[in-house]
């Protein structure tokens, strides 16, 4: 994974793979699809992933948001109900620190929330939903040992 190459492997030990111009730095599966998969990249992008069984291979889509030209590497990816609306909406760490909050709508991605620098959330080394109840949280631990919950109140 360090050099592009995503891969997959069967119990019989057969393997597909498939191959993209950056390292692959997170992967989680969409919810709403059994073979399907957000795969984020060190350069920034986030793609659809596809494991085609009947194949048995692994096609890298479309990109699923417009957002490489943010420089920032994908550090973790997650789904989760965050602004309590029944949807799933995408929730991006990146190498800068930023947390995004993605609307996934008709293929249309819309930004609902991005931390700034002056958040001053710190080093975040790991992000995790967190079921409410009528929404998910997300909790976030940072570097120096602090957890925190960022909610939406609606």
């Amino acid at each position: 994974m360090s050099d592009g190459t995503i891969s997959y492997g069967q119990e019989d030990g057969s393997l597909a793979s498939t191959n993209y111009e950056s390292p692959v730095s997170a992967i989680e599966k969409i919810p709403s699809a059994d073979t399907k998969f957000a795969v984020g990249f060190q350069d920034g992008d986030i793609r659809h992933l596809k494991l085609d069984i009947e194949n048995f291979s692994l096609v890298v889509g479309d990109r699923m948001l417009d957002s490489k030209s943010a420089n920032a590497g994908i550090v973790e990816i997650l789904f989760g109900d965050f602004d309590g609306d029944g949807d799933m909406e995408l929730g991006v760490l990146r190498q800068d620190n930023r947390f995004q909050v993605w609307q996934l709508m008709q293929n249309q991605p819309l930004l609902r929330y991005e931390s700034k620098q002056a958040d001053n959330l710190g080093n975040i080394v790991g992000i995790h939903p967190l079921k409410a109840k009528n929404r998910h949280d997300v909790l976030m631990l940072n570097y120096t040992g602090w957890i925190y919950s960022l909610i939406t109140d609606r």
